[in-house]
């Protein structure tokens, strides 16, 4: 062949021999070198004293809050707490045992009693919030962690708090008895703090605060480590020094690997004088699986290679040295002694070699060898069934995304490329002008993700290099099954047929658009004279409903043809329905329907981070996302996430998805909801994307959409669950770019809210994201602003940010009251919800929240609409009426009042969880800051306190939501007979979002929960006795209904 000549060349044979051990050898001095270095480097620079300074300063520090924590612990020291709390002993008595348990220096000791709230504050030495909030996280925990207060200051102490439980009785949880609080000098904890080596420094923080520290920091010196001390929020930072003559570590390493290098060379080149005759025992041993090896003298040997002719007239001996073996590198017939080779039908002449040759690069390139080409068809029929398998399996993950060097996020800056990314601004007007607001506003925080997109990069080009198998078979593995859409499209059950007379339009039903998807993939197979061409008929067997849906493919006989939108499935010929006595019974529109079990939920997309929800199907989230986004023509989508630990890696796979759609992309960064939707208005035509799981645990996240403005209703959720299981996807290459809208949103604020007079208000954001956001935003309206919890933590070490549960408002009370505030406002984890706290403790809920606000806003706009859900009181009805409004009630949840209020272009509108939209001076969605400032403004017009003016307001009492745990079916089927058989008397009945009963003084309400299926009770009265009544009447009715029903109450 004509390429055989230039084998020599490539086999290297002008090498000595020598080469490799020689290469091999000069490697393992220059490795010994580098490694001497390195370890030179580790050992005498100043890195290692100071590293072991920090470990012992952690160690001893960290051991001596222990011997405190324990000796509180200690059995003595509890019972004579317990003695000071029943006024048994003196607390000099408790300081002694202290003592006597190893506790010296005592600054202060005090025992408080288990109602905190009782707790008088007050200045030094009395118990001040700190101490408080000390004494509920040992409520909490049992003890809590020891804290520095009132650091760098005379009063300077080093605080700890217990928990002393009574005696345990039985095997029951024992009784708080009270509280033990210790002060100690911070020279305990100091005094341990160790030298750290020439040039290196230690301190110990707490917060941003130094305590101590030793050492000296360079200017401008990052930290080099830091750690926690247990059992306390201190921490220890420290850097270590690095000499100007010492051996840098870096030098070393470099050495070392330069070493490992000259070593690795000289091995291949071993190797290769060594594998050849190796390659071809295996190549002629595959060409001739049913020869024998045997033994042969190297004489004969030779005469068989010398017998064979060779094309270009040479003999062996012009065969490089790497195609031949130890004993073969000699002249034929020239060697010494026996030695094996291979016994082959094919002597190793010319012919074998350039089999050998193309074996050799067939396996450097993965084809298939002149060998393997030989192997008998049914041997070969295997592998092929095998790769096809293997592409089934592969999957389309790697084609739905693009090439890592497209997709990897842009650098900060890059996104602002007037060119690449945005045809409609140039890029100097949205970098710079949030820099001058920023100025004009003293708002000196960032939100942009920048550095996090720059750390997600490489988990970008890992997600892409993972192979397409893997990844789609965890994508396809997490979204809903076929089954579970089918769910998706299940009609509601409490539907009435009077729904379209009586136009109320705010049920939630997927019915119509969910037969249209479900038409396109399967064709009707029997056209059907109704005008929607359904494959499936109406899930309204004459029995009682079955939990699950029938299956598509089989159409149920059933003759009687039902009106389109029969919603209302009878179980079962029932008798009359009692008829209600001068009482109004409006038709009730569908609930939220079941959406595939999951991820996918009526309103939102919620998971569990690396279990439900993971950075592939996050991808597929974004893509079909943006496929429905430019379905209905539009190109762009403003992006953002709350404050939790998973939404960077989620959001950056989003941002992937969108883009792979052809969608053009906006990130806002870390920001509240209601800054992304105000984003989304001002920059993205009304669509946007929020990673957020609000209130939920941490190890939730999830996904809110709005698109044109909407949020997206239950049968689009059913859609993009449809579209992620089949990869229904658009494609294409989205742009991106970076904006920080928060100047722009402070700016629009300001101009539209400043309070009359400052208000004294307690913040507490739960730790959520809107902690970045909220205090400077209220505090540039005017408020005198006391935050709490407002440090962005996605592990919410505090409380749920939920300002529904009581529970979680504990805190803000105990602090509006304590720092004598004239209100406070609590924000759940993405601050589109909120709360209100007086000072005298009452939480002031939503439909309270609305009675305050519609005063306001229709004095102005006269004659307009409401609009509020069917949780709320009976009251707020007539309020809005008497200020000259119309309220409208809608089915529960955001979905249904942001749906009703966009159709009546109403000014206000809110629901029971806190979501409050205030289109009034502002915009259409909800927006719980701004609800924040506009409550702060009407609130600060009066002059009189906060009490006396929610004094005017109606008084009544209302119960929590009490669930029921009953399945999805039993809850519909209970629910409609409640509506049907049963007699509530002179109530007015409304079946908007299941039964609800309204007396003069009293109301209740029975529905199916949305996302649970369970059944859901609350009742509202003026008084208490009255709240009694309509719970009993309640029972009594649902277990005349259903004898065994497991009523909590």
């Amino acid at each position: 062949m004509a390429e055989k000549p230039s084998l020599p060349k490539l086999s290297g044979k002008a090498l000595p021999k020598q080469a490799a051990p020689a290469l091999m050898g000069v490697g393992a001095v220059v490795l010994l070198a580098g490694l001497w270095l390195l370890w030179s480097a580790m050992s005498s620079g100043e890195a290692g004293p100071t590293d072991s300074a920090a470990r012992n300063s952690i160690d001893q520090i960290g051991a001596t809050i222990d011997q405190v924590n324990q000796a509180l612990a200690a059995q003595e020291v509890t019972e004579t707490a317990r003695a000071v709390l029943a006024e048994e002993a003196d607390t000099e008595a408790l300081r002694r045992q202290l003592q006597s348990s190893g506790v010296a220096n005592l600054l202060d000791v005090r025992v408080f009693p288990p109602s905190v709230e009782d707790i008088e504050v007050g200045e030094y030495p009395e118990p001040d919030f700190a101490v408080v909030q000390m004494l509920l996280g040992a409520r909490r925990q049992g003890t809590a962690p020891a804290e520095v207060h009132y650091p760098g200051t005379a009063n300077e102490n080093l605080a700890f708090a217990r928990a002393i439980d009574e005696p345990a009785v039985d095997e029951g949880e024992a009784p708080l008895a009270g509280y033990l609080f210790v002060r100690l000098p911070v020279s305990v904890v100091t005094r341990r703090l160790a030298q750290p080596g020439p040039e290196g420094w230690l301190a110990l923080q707490q917060g941003e605060t130094v305590i101590a520290s030793n050492g000296r920091l360079a200017a401008e010196r990052v930290p080099d480590g830091q750690a926690t001390i247990a059992g306390s929020r201190l921490r220890l930072n420290w850097t270590t020094g690095a000499g100007a003559g010492d051996a840098s570590p870096v030098t070393g390493g470099a050495v070392a690997l330069l070493g490992l290098v000259l070593m690795a060379v000289g091995l291949v080149l071993h190797r290769q004088r060594g594998a050849p005759a190796e390659s071809a025992e295996a190549a002629d041993s595959a060409a001739s699986p049913q020869a024998e090896s045997r033994e042969e003298p190297a004489g004969q040997a030779g005469a068989q290679a010398a017998a064979a002719g060779e094309p270009s007239g040479g003999g062996q001996q012009d065969l490089p040295d790497w195609m031949l073996d130890e004993q073969s590198a000699r002249p034929t017939g020239e060697q010494g002694g026996g030695g094996k080779r291979p016994a082959a039908d094919v002597p190793f002449d010319v012919p074998d070699l350039d089999e050998i040759y193309q074996q050799i690069e067939a396996e450097e390139g993965g084809e298939k060898t002149p060998a393997q080409a030989r192997k008998p068809a049914e041997e070969q029929e295997e592998p092929a069934e095998e790769e096809l398998l293997s592409e089934r399996e592969d999957f389309d993950f790697a084609e739905d995304t693009i090439e890592p060097d497209e997709d990897h996020l842009p650098e900060p800056g890059e996104g602002f490329d007037a060119e690449e990314e945005s045809s409609e601004e140039p890029s100097d007007r949205s970098s710079e002008e949030p820099k001058d607001a920023e100025k004009e506003l003293d708002l000196d925080f960032a939100f942009s993700d920048a550095d996090d997109r720059r750390d997600e990069e490489a988990l970008d080009a890992a997600l892409e290099a993972e192979g397409g198998a893997e990844a789609a078979e965890e994508s396809m593995s997490e979204p809903p099954t076929g089954e579970g859409l089918e769910l998706a499209l299940e009609d509601e059950s409490l539907q009435q047929p009077e729904e379209e007379a009586t136009g109320d339009e705010d049920a939630i039903s997927l019915e119509e658009s969910a037969l249209e998807m479900e038409s396109e993939p399967e064709p009707e197979p029997e056209p059907e004279p109704e005008p929607e061409p359904e494959p499936e008929p109406e899930p309204e067997p004459e029995p009682e409903p079955e939990p699950e849906p029938e299956p598509e493919p089989e159409p149920e006989p059933e003759p009687e043809p039902e009106p389109e939108p029969e919603p209302e499935p009878e179980p079962e010929p029932e008798p009359e329905p009692v008829a209600q006595p001068e009482s109004r019974t409006e038709a009730a529109p569908a609930e939220s329907l079941e959406l595939p079990s999951g991820i996918f939920r009526p309103a939102d997309i919620l998971g569990v981070v690396d279990e439900d929800l993971t950075p592939p199907i996050a991808t597929d989230i974004g893509q079909a996302i943006g496929t429905v986004i430019a379905e209905r023509g539009f190109s762009r989508v403003a992006v953002a996430r709350d404050g939790r630990f998973s939404g960077p890696i989620l959001l950056s796979a989003l941002i992937r998805g969108l883009r792979n759609s052809g969608i053009d992309v906006i990130e806002i960064g870390a920001v509240p909801t209601p800054l992304l939707w105000f984003g989304a208005t001002e920059l993205a035509e009304g669509c946007g994307v929020m990673v957020t799981a609000s209130h939920h645990p941490p190890k939730y996240n999830g996904f809110r959409v709005m698109i044109g403005g909407e949020l997206i209703e239950p049968e689009g959720m059913g859609d993009l669950a449809r579209r992620v299981e089949h990869k229904d996807f658009a494609k294409g290459e989205g742009s991106y770019e970076q904006q920080d809208i928060l100047q722009r949103y402070a700016k629009r604020l300001t101009a539209d809210i400043q309070l009359e007079r400052p208000l004294k208000v307690v913040v507490d954001c739960g730790n959520g994201v809107g902690g970045a956001v909220a205090p400077k935003l209220l505090q540039a309206v005017g408020a005198d602003l006391i935050p709490l919890y407002c440090d962005v933590d996605g592990a919410f070490p505090n409380h749920r940010p939920d300002p529904s549960s009581p529970d979680d408002l504990e805190d803000l009370r105990l602090c509006v009251r304590n720092f004598q505030a004239e209100l406070g406002i609590a924000f759940d984890g993405d601050a589109d919800r909120l709360a209100l706290v007086t000072r005298n403790g009452e939480i002031v809920w939503p439909d309270r929240l609305l009675m305050l606000l519609a005063g306001d806003v229709l004095a102005a706009r006269p004659g307009e609409a409401v609009i509020f859900d069917v949780r709320c009181s009976g009251h707020l009805q007539r309020v809005v009426e008497q200020a000259g409004g119309r309220g409208i009630m809608t089915a529960t949840g955001q979905q249904p009042v942001a749906r009703r209020l966009r159709k009546e272009h109403a000014p206000l509108g809110g629901d029971m969880n806190g979501h409050l939209f205030i289109n009034d001076r502002w915009y259409p969605f909800d927006d719980a800051i701004y609800a924040a400032a506009r409550l702060l403004e009407v609130l600060a017009a009066d002059t009189r306190d906060v009490d006396e003016i929610l004094a005017e307001q109606p008084q009544f009492r209302t119960s929590p939501e009490i669930v029921v745990d009953i399945d999805r079916e039993q809850s519909r089927t209970l629910v409609d007979r409640l509506g049907k058989e049963s007699d509530f008397g002179d109530a007015l009945v409304t079946r908007i979002d299941g039964v609800r009963a309204d007396w003069s003084d009293r109301w209740g309400l029975a529905r199916v929960d949305a996302d649970t299926g369970r059944l859901i009770l609350r009742f509202g009265a003026d008084e208490a006795t009255g709240l009694g009544q309509v719970r009993s009447e309640f029972r009594e009715k649902l277990l005349a209904l259903e004898p065994k029903l497991p009523l909590p109450y």
